[in-house]
């Protein structure tokens, strides 16, 4: 009996007790990732209409690990759309503690050909867009001067996710369709 007291008191100190619990993908965040697998995303260019629709959506649940790894919280979230798609678009939040990055990547004829990250801090404040009369506030600008991609600019906004795509070849701006 002796010896299992300071056998009792170390195992509930390796238990439970010595861990760091990280809580979910921020929902502040979620609004620049407003998808769902399956939705179909709908682009006009005033001519023609497109949509590329998304295979994956996850965002990082909540999770925890022992305080004895040399570890920090972290959050993704993130969607791939359909490869078979004109464009294979991928977007990403990576959140490490502080320190949040967008990434957005961009596949054209089966090679990546745009991939741009932007820190959260380095958003833009808005976009007002002549067309539909609507301003887009906290907004994300993504140029991608690389000739060989399709796309030279891409604006997601928080709460409509990719608004404007901008192709390079003929300068046709893509509109989201909102539904």
């Amino acid at each position: 009996m002796k010896h299992l007291f300071p056998a009792f008191i170390l195992s509930i100190l390796f238990s439970g007790c010595g861990r760091v619990h990280c809580p979910p993908f921020p929902e502040e965040l979620t609004g620049y990732l407003p998808y769902k697998s399956g939705e179909t995303i709908r682009f006009t260019n005033g001519t023609d209409t497109t949509g590329f629709t998304v295979d994956q959506f996850e965002v990082t649940k909540a999770y925890s690990f022992s305080k004895q790894c040399d570890c920090a919280c972290e959050w993704d979230g993130r969607i791939q759309t359909n490869e078979d798609d004109i464009l294979n678009i991928s977007m990403q939040y990576s959140v490490l503690s502080s320190d949040t990055t967008f990434y957005f990547t961009i596949t054209y004829d089966g090679q990546t050909s745009e991939k741009k990250s932007i820190p959260y801090a380095a958003r833009t404040g808005s976009y007002s867009d002549s067309f539909s009369e609507t301003n887009y506030p906290d907004v994300f600008v993504f140029d991608f001067p690389d000739p060989r991609g399709p796309v030279s600019k891409a604006i997601i906004a928080n709460g409509y996710g990719i608004i404007r795509l901008f192709e390079k070849n003929n300068g046709s701006v893509w509109r989201l369709v909102e539904n």
